[in-house]
């Protein structure tokens, strides 16, 4: 992508602006449909990073390069356009808080405790009742797993 246009939009905005279902969860902070996968509730958490670049991570897994070519852009497209000659510090690792954890998971909780509640009360399940809810357990091990493997 050139530069010339992307210089007047800060990169958080641009990146916002290729999303579906956004939606604010504190300042500098959102949530969004992952494009990358076949997202049905917001699994995507942004950041607008310190350094004004973007900070992206899906909790089902999606790698950000995947995020970032799904709507069309490249990695450089995360950071603010450098200015010539400007020495830039490799970037940190993406820090994603215990609240933005819950945010992302409050969809399979709620999905796998009306699925337990409907087991403990003998309810018939089908088949589609134990793929949804082996779906939603599924994201939390992978939540779970990215969490451990990053030591946070």
């Amino acid at each position: 992508m050139s530069t010339a246009n992307y210089n007047t939009i800060e990169p958080v905005k641009h990146v916002l602006d290729r999303l579906e279902s956004v939606r604010s969860t504190g300042q500098g902070k959102w949530v969004a449909r992952c494009p990358a996968h076949q997202d049905k509730s917001p699994s995507l958490s942004i950041r607008a990073g310190d350094n004004c670049g973007v900070l992206l991570f899906c909790f089902a897994g999606c790698p950000v390069a995947d995020i970032v070519a799904a709507v069309g852009l490249g990695m450089a497209d995360l950071f603010p356009p450098r200015e010539p000659g400007a020495h830039r510090s490799r970037p940190m690792a993406p820090r994603i808080g215990s609240s933005d954890v819950v945010e992302a998971l409050k969809d399979d909780l709620l999905a796998l405790a009306l699925f337990f509640r409907d087991v403990a009360s003998d309810r018939n399940l089908s088949a589609a009742d134990m793929r949804y809810a082996s779906k939603h357990a599924m994201h939390l091990a992978a939540v779970i797993s990215e969490v451990q493997t990053s030591g946070r």
